[in-house]
């Protein structure tokens, strides 16, 4: 059974038949999400259960998908595998509360600098604002690449699904998708233009850090740290978007 003429000749009635074999031929998309995601985590998350988590999601979106809808099913499939796997890893609650609170530090105070000097911050001014040597911050960037990696998935689904949910067809509902896209592209235009790359080349172009060190001539480490910095940044530009959202 070929993949690409599945949804041609299977409509939501009659997939549950041939389940087993969908799940089958589109496993590798649950595969490649895991292994995105695995690389990032520590080595108490067990890759197997995020394998599960995933294969659950996979099952969701093959029961869920609406070919009317003009998504391709690899995308819709994508995005219900990742937020079964981010919505695992939240369960766990794995991270120390020390380590999200110097994650709500960091990011409160690049937004202060940038307010002070106008323009994106660099480590060094970061460092000194935060009481820090240099490699110390850049430990710390590091340490919480985990938390930045799952927040930017809330910011990289929460747009996508706008655009492909079949519960979501209010006039409101296309603003609001209009109103989020334009507040993070001029959040990321705000940004230095080696975090920008470095979000392009990983979200859009799909590379992993150690690739994008090898793009940029930098440590897949240091590029840890610079996508750390530059999500965290993102949030809290986006705080006051979300805040009138939920109001």
């Amino acid at each position: 059974m070929e993949a690409a003429v599945q949804w041609q000749t299977y409509d939501k009635d009659q997939r549950e038949p041939y389940l087993e074999q969908l799940v089958k031929a589109y496993s590798h998309l649950a595969e490649y999400q895991v292994q995105r995601l695995i690389v990032d985590l520590p080595a108490s998350v067990d890759r197997d259960d995020l394998l599960s988590e995933a294969r659950i999601g996979l099952i969701d979106a093959i029961n869920r998908y609406d070919p009317g809808k003009q998504v391709k099913f690899e995308t819709y499939a994508s995005i219900r595998i990742r937020g079964a796997i981010v919505d695992y890893l939240r369960k766990l609650d794995w991270a120390p509360r020390s380590l999200r609170q110097r994650a709500r530090e960091i990011s409160r105070a690049e937004l202060e600098l940038e307010q002070e000097i106008g323009r994106t911050p660099t480590d060094e001014q970061l460092a000194r604002k935060l009481n820090m040597k240099v490699p110390e911050y850049r430990q710390a960037l590091s340490e919480i690449s985990v938390l930045t990696v799952l927040s930017f998935r809330d910011l990289e689904e929460g747009e996508t699904e706008f655009q492909i949910s079949s519960t979501r067809d209010r006039p409101e509902d296309g603003i609001a998708r209009s109103d989020f896209s334009r507040c993070l592209a001029s959040a990321i235009s705000r940004l230095c233009e080696r975090d920008q790359q470095v979000l392009d080349l990983y979200y859009r172009r799909q590379l992993s850090l150690k690739e994008i060190g090898e793009v940029m001539s930098l440590s897949e480490s240091r590029i840890c740290q610079i996508h750390s910095a530059a999500v965290s940044r993102l949030r809290v530009m986006l705080e006051d978007w979300r805040e009138q959202m939920n109001s």
